[in-house]
């Protein structure tokens, strides 16, 4: 199907000639003397050289058997004319009997690389009653053969994506300066740090010279991107530009190469929805005229669809914003399409080139309702510390509480996990009217709920909670900040249970002690004595002392 071009006509006559006249040296490589023989097994580790420096045979070497030992032995290379002396490789050296050689390196006698052609070489061995000699032909090839990748079907390569026609990757390239001989081979190399992986290919019609066209079909890449649900794809193959490599190499190992660019596609877009934010379903009191998203595809986004209420529904394009390299940034309008108050699902659809797609449904409800108000906890008493735990429980779809002391907003506490919530709340000394207000996902706030009163008492002293648990806290309120604060508990015996220590250099300290004591054993059920000393700068210290009831 491909004619081959011969490469040089000179070199191909030269060979010509030269297989006519040595015929059986040349191809055989055996000594020409039949009786007597002194010569015996010539042979050429590389029968075609291209001494370029390279590393890859830029020499061959020449070895032979002695039969018997010689007076003299030479080595000559000639011109393809067998007349023109080259170099002389060995003059007129005695040699012992058995195995011998002689390396060229394709250099004539001056040391100067030689031109492409066919060389002749000549063994000449003299035993002290008789010669025997033999030629071998050796071919300088310096020529180096060439590719160029000519065509890349299809430009974006999706494999194993549905309902796509194209399931053959092609890659078109044209050979020339080379001959049928030449080896012809294709490497897959993925963008994953140039790793090879085994989906090479040979070409079994290559006939030198002319262009040709390999080919991997879809299911070639099976084993490393599998179908939807039939495995997890190779770690190997990524979204990215893939490489062939083609690689032609001539019996002088000369090279050429060509590398084709292959963009894979095995990514679906992104798509996602970023003002308002958020996820789940989107409640508004008051409709926006629209929400704004952005889609990002490596090859780009050839189209956003979208559908109102339901994905049956007619579908629009959704319009564009602006462009930026690979992302679109689009809006939905709403203003118009949502006028019920009730939950609306929106599908957006985006596509690539592959074309592979990626859908988002997004909820937008329409919610002007407003939720019933929060019940806060009341206190269990007066309490010794600024910092006040507020807990309480809020109902319906209540996102979270706003919390206000003396009509003031001091904190929010949030609730989509539960009901129940709980917000550590800042104190003023005396008397603390706290009240809250539920707040859903549109933003609309309930009535005022039941007020508290928390009193908070910043009297120096120790104020223990009772019982006592583990891991609860022992309230120290001081009359000016320590250096350190000293928690000593001690058994009914006066025997120390454990030490605890505070360095926070606060007025109002809380020291948590976890119910184990010194040795890290648990301390049992029973009463306890506290003693906290407080030590100031000035080197005066304050001490108080309480009895309590541990109970674990």
């Amino acid at each position: 199907m491909h004619s081959p071009v011969t490469r040089n006509e000179s070199l191909t006559k030269n060979f010509r000639y030269a297989a006519i006249l040595f015929i059986l040296p040349c191809i055989l490589g055996f000594s020409s003397r039949a009786s007597g023989q002194i010569l015996s097994i010539i042979k050429a580790d590389f029968s075609t050289i291209s001494p370029n420096g390279d590393g890859s045979n830029d020499s061959t070497k020449l070895t032979y058997t002695l039969l018997d030992s010689v007076v003299s032995l030479d080595v000559i290379v000639f011109d393809s004319d067998t007349v023109s002396v080259v170099d002389t490789l060995i003059s007129g050296e005695p040699r012992s009997a058995g195995l011998d050689s002689v390396i060229w390196n394709g250099e004539d006698s001056l040391g100067v690389v030689v031109a492409e052609d066919s060389y002749h070489i000549l063994i000449r061995a003299q035993g002290i009653s008789e010669t025997d000699s033999a030629f071998i032909t050796i071919i300088v090839d310096l020529t180096a053969p060439k590719a160029q990748v000519l065509s890349v079907n299809p430009g974006i390569f999706a494999p194993n994506l549905p309902d796509v026609v194209e399931e053959t990757l092609r890659v078109s390239f044209r050979i020339w300066d080379s001959s049928e001989k030449d080896d012809l081979g294709v490497a897959f190399i993925t963008p994953k740090s140039g790793e090879e992986i085994s989906l090479k290919k040979d070409i079994p019609d290559f006939a030198g010279d002319g262009d040709y066209e390999v080919r991997w079909d879809e299911d070639e890449f099976d084993p490393f991107i599998p179908p939807p649900g039939q495995g997890q794809p190779d770690s190997r193959f990524i979204d990215g530009i893939y490489q062939a490599k083609l690689e032609i190499k001539d019996d002088g190992a000369n090279k050429g190469s060509a590398t084709a660019f292959l963009n894979f596609d095995l990514k679906a877009p992104s798509i996602e929805i970023t003002d308002p934010s958020g996820t789940g379903t989107l409640s508004f009191r008051v409709i926006p005229d629209s929400i704004l998203g952005w889609a990002y595809d490596r090859n780009g986004i050839t189209e956003i669809m979208m559908w109102y209420d339901h994905p049956t529904s007619d579908s629009l394009e959704a319009p564009v914003q602006w462009t930026k390299n690979d992302t679109i940034f689009f809006s939905a309008p709403l203003a118009d399409s949502i006028v019920e108050e009730r939950a609306y699902t929106i599908k957006f659809r985006a596509s690539d080139p592959a074309p592979r797609e990626k859908a988002l449904f997004v909820t937008i409800k329409l919610d002007t309702t407003v939720p019933p108000p929060p019940v806060l906890d009341p206190p269990a008493g007066v309490v010794h510390s600024r910092i006040y735990t507020l807990t309480g429980e809020a109902f319906g779809d209540t996102k979270w509480v706003r919390i206000s002391r003396g009509g003031t907003l001091v904190d929010s506490a949030f609730t989509q996990i539960e009901p129940l919530f709980a917000r550590d709340v800042p104190l003023e000394a005396g008397s603390n009217s706290l009240t809250g207000r539920a707040v859903d996902g549109a933003g609309n706030v309930s009535t005022i709920s039941n007020a508290i009163t928390v009193v908070y008492d910043p009297s120096p002293g120790l104020f223990i909670p009772t019982p006592f648990r583990p891991n609860d806290k022992f309230q120290i309120n001081l009359a000016q900040p320590p250096v350190r604060v000293l928690l000593k508990i001690y058994d009914l015996g006066g025997d120390l249970v454990v030490s605890l220590e505070d360095r926070s250099a606060s007025a109002d300290p809380m020291i948590p002690w976890d119910g184990l004591n010194g040795e890290r054993d648990a301390v049992k059920r029973g009463p306890l004595v506290a003693v906290a000393i407080a030590e100031y700068a000035d080197g005066s210290k304050t001490a108080f002392r309480e009895i309590f009831l541990f109970d674990p």
